[in-house]
């Protein structure tokens, strides 16, 4: 690890200096929790039946064998020796470990051992400068003896949630059956009806309990009932999205900032703290409509304007305070926004807080690893994910020759579980089959194709020349039009 810059403009150059200072990016002192609506009589508990062994057994199959173990240095491999079916040690070994873990579930201890934990420093991906400590992410490796009787409770927390609806209904990351998709579809969808269109990191129980950490949160951002529009948080799991819907831009700026008031609130009661710098604001509009039917007039209704707001990125802007009046003169800026009593895509958003920030729209934003643009045409989307996979692509070529490196089936495997994926990312917001047509899709089918022939001469070591059906039926690779 390089030499680190401290916020002061400080080094950390020793490995002491450098611990320290990653533990205080890392785990930075939470603020105080205003506690003051905390009442102490408790909820009505769910009664659950005791731990059995095929719980126990279905945990410790369930976790990877060959996972990095913990301060214990035991792996999963060894849980999974001693409970093999029919082996001398599993009839003593998991009745002896489902007493252990019922005891634990029925008192509510969590023994200090399970807790013990090595963090270890992982650099992030992408071209950044490594010697900022925020270049790297923390990762805990807990003892698996631990992680197994979390994956028991993990399972049961899980089940209560569905059973008795404790989550909101757009609150979807870490549950099960629920993938990326289908929170991007329920915001695509939320959009298109409001233009009238139609629709064309280590710990098992950590994603659940974060779940229900910030529900309450996705519920404040939902705004209903008021005359003038409605809120609907979409969340996964800690990136939450706010989308706003009225008949104009001003209103929708209310809104969001209204919305944004209640998560303060929030955050204020749960010690939580947000990262302006990693909010995103993006106005949608209807490309179909025309300029003149977006302008204000008395005879036409505005349609429905649709502003989302990621809980992820952002830039602080300075603020622009601008005055006018009658009895003023001043020059005019002749890209200067014209005055609209309705509003214009170009509204900011303010951020409450200590020091409020002024929020600006972009042109594009990206949620859950895929890229919205205002006019939901997917444009950027699709040229970014064909380059990451023909950038991955290239990476695939470095491990390989024609003479050494990574053998057939290796490499075919990698391209199936990581190129491809990357490529058709996001495949189903803006691919639909029963459409009567998806703007560039040929180009695009044709750049896919052109990317699968020359990852399968790179797998395969064939001739350039060598037809690319022929090399997907010899690897058995699915083409790519019926792939999407």
């Amino acid at each position: 690890m390089p030499v680190l810059k401290t916020a002061k403009g400080g080094t950390a150059e020793t490995d002491g200096e450098k611990v320290n200072l990653l533990r205080k990016v890392f785990f930075p002192q939470p603020p105080e929790a205003d506690l003051s609506d905390v009442h102490t009589s408790q909820r009505e508990q769910f009664q659950l039946p005791p731990v059995n062994d095929i719980e126990v057994r279905a945990a410790i199959n369930k976790a990877p064998p060959d996972k990095a173990p913990g301060y214990d240095a035991l792996p999963n491999k060894v849980w999974r020796v001693l409970a093999e079916p029919g082996s001398r040690s599993e009839k003593r070994f998991v009745p002896f470990l489902t007493a252990i873990f019922d005891a634990c579930v029925r008192i509510g201890h969590n023994p200090q051992h399970f807790q013990t934990s090595v963090t270890v420093t992982l650099r992030k991906a992408g071209p950044r400068d490594y010697r900022v400590p925020k270049s790297y992410r923390p990762v805990a490796l807990l003892n698996t003896l631990g992680k197994v009787l979390e994956a028991v409770i993990s399972t049961r927390i899980a089940w209560c949630v569905e059973e008795h609806n404790l989550l909101p209904e757009t609150h979807l990351g870490g549950r099960k059956g629920v993938s990326v998709d289908h929170a991007i579809q329920l915001i695509l969808g939320r959009v298109y009806q409001a233009w009238r269109e139609g629709i064309p990191q280590g710990s098992p129980i950590s994603p659940i309990l974060f779940l229900l950490f910030n529900a309450p949160l996705v519920r404040a951002c939902t705004l209903r009932g008021l005359h003038y529009g409605e809120s609907k948080a979409y969340g996964w799991v800690d990136d939450v999205c706010i989308l706003a819907v009225s008949n104009s831009y001003e209103e929708n700026i209310k809104l969001l900032e209204k919305a944004l008031q209640r998560a303060a609130t929030w955050a204020k009661k749960h010690a939580a703290k947000f990262a302006p710098d990693k909010f995103e604001l993006i106005h949608f509009t209807n490309p179909k409509l025309s300029q003149t039917s977006i302008r204000p007039n008395k005879n036409v209704t505005r349609p429905n304007q649709v502003t989302i707001r990621p809980d992820q990125t952002t830039i602080r802007p300075d603020q622009i305070m601008t005055r006018a009046g009658s009895d003023l003169v001043h020059q005019t800026d002749i890209w200067e926004v014209p005055d609209d009593p309705s509003g214009h895509d170009g509204m900011p958003v303010t951020i409450p807080g200590d020091t409020p920030t002024v929020l600006t729209p972009t042109d594009t934003a990206k949620y859950l690893g895929v890229w919205l643009d205002k006019h939901l045409n997917f444009t950027i989307h699709r040229k970014k994910m064909l380059a990451k996979g023909a950038s991955s692509l290239e990476a695939l070529r470095g491990i390989s020759g024609s003479t050494w490196g990574s053998s057939l089936i290796a490499m075919r495997k990698v391209y199936q579980a990581v190129i491809i994926p990357q490529m058709l990312w996001g495949l189903s917001a803006w691919y639909c089959l029963a459409a009567r047509a998806t703007p560039g899709l040929d180009r695009l089918t044709n750049e896919l194709i052109k990317i699968q022939k020359r990852a399968a001469i790179l797998i395969s070591g064939a001739f350039r020349g060598t037809a690319g059906a022929a090399l997907d039926t010899e690897l058995h690779i699915l083409p790519i039009k019926l792939r999407i």
